[in-house]
């Protein structure tokens, strides 16, 4: 099968997860990690926890979600999540609330969410910078030697303006989810971003990955506004210095222009 032909495929699965009772969810083969069918990408399972805050605030507040961070404390297997969630420190103004995903009875994420209330409405406009400048996204064939792409690389549209999964170096990306996170309920616009923001560091690899892998030991999202629209912009880099670290950082976009920045600390370390 060509990258092409891979590419015109239908998604792996309706549905990155499907409810089996309340706060429990198992993944379908969406999920599947570009680094095996055996382990989960942790794209979907972050938008789960954000779904799970999402549903943990009263409407009537008027929070948003401002802030999650994603903590991974294990792999996380193809099993089913069971997702906790609680109010940490609650307020009128600020409310902070952390989602845990547990295998068993055993902790695999943990994310921490501000929500903050919204701004007015006559509140004045500042936009925090310029648009990602690329022609319409289309889809396009993904190619990532040596990556699974049966799983959740074929559940995501992925349209590359600069850079590559297959190239070093700093990338410019669309992407956008081909399937909701749960069967016949909508995508929010935290969920989508989450679902590929989590891949700002595979896209903007910059050593052979078989020499110097990396993973990633967490995910930090802030956005100021809600992205629109189906695809999610990402202005990607990965830095890294001997005897110190390695991090991954992103400009999150919409098509109309900047929406947040992203973060990701690496794990950096020579075969």
């Amino acid at each position: 099968m060509t990258e092409r032909d891979r590419h015109l495929t239908p998604p792996p699965a309706s549905s990155f997860f499907e409810r089996l009772d309340a706060g429990r969810f198992a993944p379908t083969a969406g999920a599947g990690s570009p680094w095996g069918p055996d382990t989960q990408h942790l794209g979907p399972c972050s938008a789960l926890l954000a779904r799970a805050v999402e549903h943990h605030l009263v409407p009537d507040d008027r929070k948003r979600l401002a802030r999650l961070t994603v903590d991974t404390l294990a792999p996380v297997p193809m099993e089913p999540l069971r997702i906790r969630v609680a109010t940490v420190k609650p307020g009128r103004r600020t409310e902070l609330v952390e989602a845990v995903a547990e295998v068993g009875d055993r902790p695999v994420l943990t994310a921490r969410a501000w929500c903050m209330p919204v701004t007015p409405a006559d509140y004045p406009s500042r936009p925090g910078g310029a648009g990602l400048r690329a022609p319409e996204p289309s889809p396009r064939p993904v190619r990532f030697p040596g990556a699974y792409l049966g799983g959740y690389m074929s559940a995501v549209d992925w349209c590359f303006a600069e850079g590559g999964f297959d190239e070093l170096g700093p990338a410019r990306v669309w992407a956008r989810p081909r399937i909701p996170l749960l069967p016949d309920e909508d995508l929010s616009a935290w969920q989508r971003a989450l679902t590929v923001v989590d891949s700002a560091y595979g896209a903007a690899l910059c050593l052979d990955l078989v020499r110097y892998p990396v993973i990633n030991a967490d995910l930090a999202l802030a956005l100021y506004r809600d992205p629109a629209g189906d695809w999610i912009g990402l202005d990607t880099r990965t830095g890294i210095a001997p005897e110190g670290g390695a991090l991954n950082t992103a400009t999150v976009y919409d098509r109309t222009g900047p929406v947040g920045t992203a973060t990701q600390t690496l794990l950096a370390q020579a075969v």
